[in-house]
């Protein structure tokens, strides 16, 4: 390959028909976007920064630029402004990032540094995987280059010893890594290049550059001069075997033909990063000073600020602009980010009547042409957008453009029916942006609840002193007191058949039980092979009469049941996946594969049904594990005591860090997800990764179970009882045989009467069942004007849209 002129290295390769979705806020916790220009100088604009840690290197990727640094800091540039997308590095564990890269198609960012740390960040799904310790290499990557594109990309490596390492990834989603080897004397090789997939170059602290063209395989050293350049070597930007650049100290940066170095001295202090796309030259270092390259060569340009500057990039899309960053967090952009926004919403009525609404986005919010100009658009740095607006009448549209994530959409006045709703070109309902916000509900316990289920009748949660509970129609119920003994035993774990018909329930002195959910029958199956130690985790898999119980408990052993048309229980032979630590939790995909988790910070795979068990993790844990939860064997999430999550991809594990409160338990669900822990702690998975969602209590919760329908509430339980929902139980009300419906699709059922259509006869219904339980109990479904309670001023607002 002759050369990548219009090619920055720091910039992706702009392949024809790559197209990007939008990207969100981050992997694992509340992040803010910070826009505020501050001042220019010469082409150069500092803009506010979330983080005052050095930041060491930028890249410019599909989704606009992203920069590293200390403390594990990784920052994108949204269209609003700055944000902090991941604050403790890969491993959770704030080591510094010292170096950045980025597959051809701008994909994935790839960095590395302190304590062997390399982690890789897709831009577009917002996902982190963690490669750390390559090779069990634990010393600083100081230089980090990618190869290819996203999904088969090589990751090239330098260290302080000199070392070069690479990986490539493979179908699994690991990276197969080969030896490490030195390509000189040993001097830290701060800096690694590439121009393509076989043309690389590394300098050092020496004064030394080395050339590869098998792709890393060999190297040579190519000079500079035959004793070195005389000052360290900082970084490299090669455009083509005849036009190399590095940067160094005392403000040197020497130029390679394929033959000969040229130096030149630009300035006096040393130049930390270079970056050039053949035509346009950019480097940065101490005193706020970045360098131009033109016609003339480098000349030296100051910006707003003082602070060293230790990365920089080109843009060479012209979508986003150079970037330059360094001390304390400090940014510098020149140009200007003028991508598009990349999602619309348009809200549109053909009614006459006004119609209010009020939409929040976590990204930036663009006003379309048709909307009015009383519509408001209020965008604070570091809080969401908020726009509020009508439509009716004349104003038929409005037409929004964001990035990141609707947070919520509600109507404010007016009728729902009234509105539709257009998301990127297809028609949406309001219920799929409206905010489903958790509440507290009314127990029949004060005990303890340690888990929870959602079976075909709908949630069952189990607790202290043996009780079961059922969510009805019209609240819940205890359905089993002092559990299958009689004898107040404390259940800990639950688990349901395949079919939803039968929940299973486990606990202290080896107690297990079975409860029908449609007949309301409990059978007990306690002390299985004599055994009466705590049973700590419990799974189900098959259906109603040949349903197979897996169990751990805190000796760490696992015991399958399998139940006989007789009814009775065909137990197995007891076995210890590990050493002895206690197993906390247990998931099964199907009958032949599950996992286990433990104290021990082990995870166990079995793929013969729970015969045989494999370690498959974690490398490096320290925490104890307490659940986890499989939808597929290359999607699995773990909950930590240290208030982390891990993520599996079949390859390789990824802790994600998630407020710092222990997660008791995980529940997963098609793309979303929740993990629940101490002190309330409620986490959803979003688009973006895992977030914080607010929780209505402050005590515990130890269980979640989350539902696949907008009729059955999701669930989470925990201390003294208490147990929070999302949604309502729809059931028929009384006096009517048919389900309530939601005639206008905003997650409230005007159709109280089950006929299919909104009426006089379903305000007057609301209106004579105010009291009723399954009403009371049920306020989402009902609470028509958004007050939070049902009353007669629903009833109102019912029958102001008739």
């Amino acid at each position: 390959m002759p050369g990548n002129e219009g090619h920055s290295r720091r910039s992706f390769l702009k392949l024809a028909g790559v197209s990007v979705a939008a990207a969100g806020v981050g992997a694992g916790s509340t992040y803010e976007a910070f826009a505020a220009p501050g001042e220019t100088q010469n082409g150069w604009t500092q803009y506010e920064s979330p983080t005052s840690k050095t930041l060491l290197g930028v890249v410019q990727t599909t989704e606009g630029p992203y920069a590293v640094g200390g403390s594990g800091d990784v920052l994108a540039r949204r269209p609003d402004g700055w944000e902090l997308v991941l604050d403790r590095g890969p491993t959770v564990q704030s080591n510094g990032l010292r170096a950045v890269g980025v597959t051809d198609d701008g994909r994935n960012v790839w960095f590395s540094g302190g304590s062997g740390v390399v982690g890789q960040y897709d831009v577009v799904d917002e996902r982190l995987t963690d490669y750390s310790a390559p090779g069990g290499k634990t010393s600083t990557w100081e230089g980090i280059a990618v190869t290819g594109s996203a999904g088969s990309e090589t990751v090239h490596l330098t260290n302080g010893s000199g070392e070069y390492l690479k990986g490539t990834k493979n179908a699994q989603g690991g990276v197969d890594w080969d030896t490490a080897i030195k390509p000189g004397g040993g001097s830290t090789a701060t800096a690694v290049s590439f121009i393509d997939g076989t043309t690389g170059y590394i300098c050092d602290t020496n004064g030394k550059v080395y050339e590869t063209t098998d792709g890393g395989d060999s190297w040579s050293t190519i000079g500079i001069g035959s004793g070195g350049a005389g000052v360290a070597l900082y970084d490299i930007a090669p455009v083509s075997p005849s036009l190399v650049f590095v940067s160094g100290g005392n403000g040197y940066i020497y130029r390679y033909d394929g033959t000969r170095w040229t130096p030149e001295k630009p300035g006096t202090n040393a130049i930390y990063s270079v970056d050039h796309d053949g035509a346009t030259g950019l480097a940065s270092g101490s005193g706020g000073v970045v360098y131009e390259y033109g016609a003339d060569g480098w000349s030296e340009v100051q910006t707003p600020t003082t602070k060293a500057f230790r990365g920089c990039a080109l843009d060479t899309s012209g979508a986003f602009p150079d970037v330059a960053v360094g001390s304390s967090g400090s940014v510098v952009e020149r140009g200007d980010y003028t991508k598009p926004l990349p999602n619309t919403l348009a809200i549109s009525t053909t009614s006459t009547e006004e119609t209010g609404y009020r939409l929040v986005v976590d990204g930036a919010v663009e006003q379309g042409a048709d909307v009015e100009s009383a519509d408001a658009l209020t965008s604070n740095l570091g809080t969401p957008d908020v726009v509020t607006g009508t439509v009716g009448g004349t104003d038929a549209t409005d037409t929004y453009s964001y990035s990141g994530e609707v947070l919520d959409f509600e109507i404010t006045s007016g009728a729902p029916a009234n509105v539709d709703l257009t998301l990127n070109g297809s028609p949406t309902e309001i219920k799929e942006l409206r905010d489903r916000p958790w509440r507290e509900v009314a127990s029949p316990t004060g005990k303890t609840l340690y888990a929870a289920v959602q079976s075909s009748e709908g949630p069952f949660a189990v607790g202290a002193g043996g009780d079961v509970l059922a969510r009805r129609p019209d609240g819940w119920e205890k359905v089993v007191e002092f559990g299958p003994l009689a004898k107040s035993n404390t259940l800990t774990c639950a688990g349901v058949s395949d079919d939803g018909r039968d929940v299973w329930f486990a606990g202290g002195s080896g107690v297990i039980g079975q409860y029908d959910a449609v007949d309301d029958t409990l059978t007990n199956y306690s002390a299985p092979k004599g055994k009466t130690s705590t049973w700590e985790g419990i799974a189900v898999t098959g259906t109603t009469d040949d349903d197979a119980v897996h169990l751990v408990n805190g000796s760490g052993e696992y015991l399958r049941g399998t139940r006989q048309p007789s009814g009775a229980m065909e137990w197995s032979d007891v076995v210890k996946p590990g050493g002895g630590s206690s197993a906390k939790g247990i998931s099964f995909l199907n009958r032949s594969t599950g996992y286990i988790v433990d104290t021990n910070s082990k995870v166990y795979e079995t793929t013969d049904g729970g015969d045989s068990w494999t370690t498959i993790g974690i490398p490096g844990g320290s925490a104890g594990l307490y659940d986890v939860d499989a939808q597929a064997e290359d999607r699995i999430v773990v909950t930590a005591g240290d208030g982390t999550l891990y993520r599996y991809n079949g390859a390789v594990w990824t802790k994600l860090y998630a407020g710092g409160k222990s997660l008791f338990a995980v529940d997963l669900q098609g793309d979303t997800g929740y993990a629940v822990g101490s002190s309330g702690a409620l986490y959803e998975l979003r688009e973006n990764g895992w977030e914080a969602d607010d929780s209505p209590v402050e005590s515990g919760l130890r269980g979640v179970a989350l539902s696949d329908t907008e009729t059955i509430p999701d669930v989470a339980v925990g201390a003294s009882g208490k147990i929070v929902e999302r949604r309502s139980y729809v059931a028929p009300l009384t006096g009517f045989d048919a389900m309530p419906t939601d005639p206008d699709g905003d997650g409230r059922y005007e159709d109280l009467t089950g006929d299919g259509t909104f009426g006089q006869a379903d305000a007057q219904a609301l209106y004579d069942l105010l009291d009723d339980p399954l009403v009371q109990a049920n306020t989402p479904a009902y609470d028509f004007n958004g007050d939070g309670t049902v009353d007669v001023s629903d009833v109102q607002k019912l029958n102001s849209w008739l």
